[in-house]
Parts: C-alpha cells; sequence; structure tokens
C-alpha cells in the first residue's frame, strides 16, 4: 500500500485553482438564471461564457499538447471537465428558441464543437502521453472510480456524441443563418419607405419552469461535486487557496457577473417590468 504522501500532486492554481473553479460555479449559477429568469442579461453573461470557454480550451491545448510535458494525466483531466462545463453552458445559450439564427450562436457552437473534437483527441490519444501519478487515479462518477479503465472509454463515447450533436447543430445554425441572408437581400430596400409605429413595452411575462431550474442547479451541484471529490481524492495541492491574480480575476468578474443578473432580475419584478410566472 503507497503512503499518502506519495500520492499527492501539485495542482495548476493558475489553470483550476479555487478562486477559478468558483468562478465558474458562479458564471454557470448567472447563465441558469439569465436563461430562465431575466432574458435581457443573457448577453453579457454569454460574452463571459464565451471568454471562459476560450481562455479554458487555451489552457488545455497549453498544458497537454507536448507529449513529453510533465503535466499528469489527472490535471488535464480535470482542466477538460471545466472545458465541457462552460461548453456545455454555451451551447445551451446558442441553440435557445429565441434565438435560431444568429451569427454569435454559430461562433458558440463552433467552439463547443471544439472543445468535444479536443477532448474526444485527448481521451483516445493525449491523455496516454501524460505521465501518471503514483497512485491509480480515482474520479467521481456518483462513486469513486477509476480514470484509466471502462470509465475512459464511456467518456470517450460521451465526447463523440457531443461531437456528431455540435456538428449537426453547427450545420443547421449555418443554413439557417443562410436563408435568413438571402431572404434579407431579397427585400433589400423594399420597406424603405416606410415608417413603423414607435414600439410598445409591455411588462415581459417571464414563465419559469419549477423543473428546468431545478435540474439546472442539480447539474451545477454534480459538476461541482465531480470536481471537488476528483481534487480530494487524489490529494492535490495548492488548489484550494485564490492568492494570485489569475484566480482573483476571474472569480471577481464572476461574482460580479453573478450579483449584477440578480440586482437586474429584482429591479425588473420591483419596477414592475418583468413579472414571473411559475410553472411545471
Amino acid at each position: 500500500m503507497e503512503p499518502a504522501s506519495s500520492c499527492t500532486f501539485e495542482g495548476n492554481s493558475d489553470i483550476y485553482g479555487l478562486g477559478v473553479r468558483v468562478g465558474i460555479y458562479l458564471q454557470w449559477l448567472a447563465t441558469l438564471i439569465a436563461k430562465y429568469l431575466h432574458e435581457p442579461a443573457v448577453e453579457s453573461t454569454r460574452d463571459a461564457n464565451t471568454a471562459y470557454l476560450v481562455a479554458m480550451l487555451a489552457g488545455l491545448i497549453l498544458i497537454t499538447r507536448d507529449a513529453h510535458a510533465e503535466t499528469p494525466a489527472l490535471e488535464g483531466y480535470i482542466t477538460l471537465l471545466l472545458c465541457f462545463a462552460m461548453a456545455c453552458s454555451s451551447c445551451s445559450q446558442a441553440y435557445s428558441a429565441a434565438r435560431t439564427r444568429e451569427l454569435r450562436s454559430l461562433v458558440d457552437l463552433l467552439l463547443c464543437t471544439a472543445v468535444c473534437a479536443y477532448g474526444l483527441w485527448f481521451l483516445s490519444v493525449g491523455i496516454q502521453r501524460l505521465p501518471r501519478l503514483d497512485c491509480p487515479e480515482v474520479v467521481f462518477f456518483f462513486a469513486p472510480v477509476a480514470l484509466f479503465g471502462w470509465f475512459r472509454i464511456f467518456l470517450q463515447a460521451v465526447f463523440a456524441a457531443s461531437l456528431a450533436a455540435s456538428a449537426v447543430l453547427v450545420a443547421m445554425r449555418t443554413s439557417a443563418i443562410y436563408h435568413e441572408l438571402a431572404d434579407a437581400v431579397a427585400t433589400w430596400g423594399g420597406r424603405a419607405g416606410e415608417s413603423s409605429p414607435p414600439p410598445i413595452h409591455p411588462a415581459r411575462v417571464v414563465r419559469a419552469s419549477v423543473f428546468q431550474i431545478l435540474g439546472g442547479i442539480t447539474a451545477v451541484a454534480v459538476f461541482t461535486l465531480v470536481v471537488e471529490l476528483t481534487l480530494a481524492w487524489n490529494h492535490a495541492r495548492d488548489v484550494y487557496v485564490a492568492a494570485t491574480f489569475s484566480q482573483l480575476f476571474p472569480l471577481v468578474v464572476s461574482t460580479t457577473n453573478l450579483a449584477r443578473v440578480v440586482v437586474q432580475l429584482l429591479k425588473a419584478v420591483v419596477l414592475g417590468d418583468s413579472r414571473v410566472e411559475w410553472t411545471k
């Protein structure tokens, strides 16, 4: 039996330190609130999600691209988890029914496709080229399971299915944008001389699904357990203190984003600009 001290590893606090992880969790909560309760805040949360996703994907590629890197395989897996979480959050907003033909949503879907493609490569090839820990890597999947075994094959299947789905969504979105542009060109100037009455802005009625919101919160909670228990079970060091700029920056940004979305929602409800109707 290996002594506990030999099973530890020094985590990369710049990529998945406490401030970065908490920042991602808070950003996901802000996204849920904006998506289901306060749609005017969706665009700002999408911008933050895209920034997080690009940064995490760049970090993942940086620490795993070199076959001779000293990055532990488990570290690449944890970074991939954070990337995949932000990709899921971005894709859920990108394919909102209210925004079916936006060029911006196509960019989000392309980023999600890139994460799925790189994740599939990493789980199939890249992870085998990185050094292992002294003890077997244990991850959370509703119970402690070995990373190298059936669970890695399961993850490969998940990323392959996600890649196929995101590729289909990219094709659908590209087609929708093409037809929208074609319609715009065909009707260009047809209504140039027409005037429209000033818009009326009645109180916005938000029909919030309790099940959808609880499902989103549950997803955030489960993902948090996946990351935090994996770090704890493998005795990661130096990832539980947010004492550097690289950790404080995302933490402050996400905290500010969440606070702004909550304040905007409360202000809209109090002033009568928005009314929430709860449904199942």
